[in-house]
């Protein structure tokens, strides 16, 4: 049995949450790819995950001279593969702080390569922050009464009742690399649409 097209669904509009990860030095020329973005989309919006070790205050300034539609969130502290993972909640605390006292101050943070324990979780609710995870690294509650906001891209129980989200890379990865996003569409809106940052889409 064939599922029945909604005549309206190309009216009504959709709600995007796009963001990419790994902004730091090395990546700045990819902002000019975002303002292109931004041209031809008005309301566009995203979070850059953004690498504090590597991203000079020069950086930080020339992203959010583009305007407040550029919110850059801390990814890691040095980006090292597993590093959150050997992080007390202290120090969690600390290198978050730190990232959000240089400008880097989007409250979500995302850990590199999703790796992260209940330490993040805990130094991310003393902060007020969202944890921007993924459905197959994510910590379950566990029976805790409190935890905070949570933002998983690829999980719609997970994130705001229907948005649709984009993740990208400002690096050159393979699938979901800025530019091959540009080529191929992903990055194309419809004229109903609107855009929330990951924090407005967390649950």
């Amino acid at each position: 049995m064939s599922k029945k097209k909604d005549p309206e669904a190309k009216w009504r509009t959709r709600t995007w949450v796009v963001d990419f990860d790994d902004f730091c030095d090395n990546v700045i020329d990819e902002l000019d790819v975002l303002q292109q973005v931004k041209e031809k989309y008005h309301d566009f919006q995203c979070t850059l995950f953004t690498i504090p070790s590597r991203t000079s205050p020069a950086t930080i300034k020339a992203a959010k001279a583009l305007g407040d539609w550029v919110k850059l969130a801390p990814h890691g502290y040095f980006h090292t593969r597993g590093e959150c993972l050997a992080w007390t909640d202290t120090e969690a605390y600390e290198k978050i702080k730190l990232a959000r006292d240089i400008g880097i101050c989007e409250p979500v943070f995302r850990a590199p390569g999703w790796l992260l324990d209940a330490n993040v979780y805990d130094a991310c609710e003393r902060l007020d922050y969202v944890v921007a995870s993924h459905k197959g690294y994510r910590i379950p509650a566990d029976g805790r009464t409190s935890r905070p906001g949570e933002y998983v891209y690829n999980d719609v129980t997970r994130r705001r009742k229907g948005t649709r989200a984009i993740h990208g890379h400002l690096t050159p990865v393979s699938g979901n690399y800025i530019k091959d996003m540009v080529e191929k569409g992903t990055l194309a809106f419809g004229e109903k649409r609107r855009f929330l940052s990951c924090v407005e889409a967390a649950v």
